[in-house]
């Protein structure tokens, strides 16, 4: 994350406020949000979401534009802090949607052995023709016979 700062009225160039990585900042727990000056950043959760704090000595007279530049992993970083780093269904609810590559590796986790045929009914609940798929059609579609029994 780096943060500067330029003079808006009196232009003197850029003036580095913090130059660090997030991946290497300190994650704590502390109520207090307890910062030590001169020190590395604190990234702190909260139920809000995350806070990145530190302390510096400042001395910037006039009035300046502040520019603050997370990097991709900077961000990677504070969404794992935040949403934690397995992907869940409310991700969706909260306006995320999964690409299709994302789809095609989650299905290719799932043992078929661990799905019924219910499940792989809903997985494929629509068929080019846009009619929903029943089990009677899966049965068809895959070659399958049902088992018979014999009394």
């Amino acid at each position: 994350m780096d943060i500067s700062v330029r003079g808006w009225a009196r232009d003197m160039g850029w003036k580095e406020i913090l130059r660090h990585e997030l991946v290497d900042a300190e994650l704590s727990d502390d109520q207090n949000r307890t910062v030590s000056y001169n020190r590395p950043p604190k990234i702190f959760k909260s139920y809000g979401g995350v806070s990145i704090t530190w302390g510096r000595n400042l001395s910037l007279m006039g009035d300046y534009r502040i520019e603050a530049e997370l990097s991709k992993s900077d961000v990677m970083h504070l969404f794992k802090l935040a949403f934690g780093s397995e992907l869940k269904a409310k991700l969706l609810e909260q306006g995320f949607t999964a690409s299709d590559d994302l789809k095609e590796a989650v299905l290719r986790t799932v043992k078929l052995s661990d799905v019924t045929l219910g499940d792989l009914a809903a997985m494929t609940s629509t068929k080019p023709d846009d009619q929903p798929a029943t089990a009677d059609k899966l049965i068809e579609a895959s070659n399958v016979r049902p088992f018979t029994r014999r009394l």
